[in-house]
């Protein structure tokens, strides 16, 4: 039991690592779009960057929790 417990939270741990990554592009690529919004004019994208950066910012942070509960789980049990 203790195996598969161990294999579920290093799922969990890569799932919040995805997620993070995931998070870390989806806010670059947010700020690029928000920055060539506001240089061209174009206040729909900006916003739109905006939304996208502020996205990306929560799903990077709760990548970083969800690889920190796993984290935390692991040492409770080991």
């Amino acid at each position: 039991m203790k195996d598969r417990v161990e294999d579920r939270l290093d799922h969990e741990q890569a799932e919040g690592r995805k997620d993070q990554a995931s998070g870390a592009l989806d806010q670059a690529a947010g700020n690029i779009k928000k920055n060539v919004g506001d240089l061209i004019g174009n206040e729909s994208m900006e916003a739109e960057g905006r939304m996208q950066e502020a996205g990306g910012k929560l799903k990077r942070e709760a990548g970083n929790a969800r690889s920190e509960a796993a984290d935390a789980a692991e040492d409770a049990i080991d």
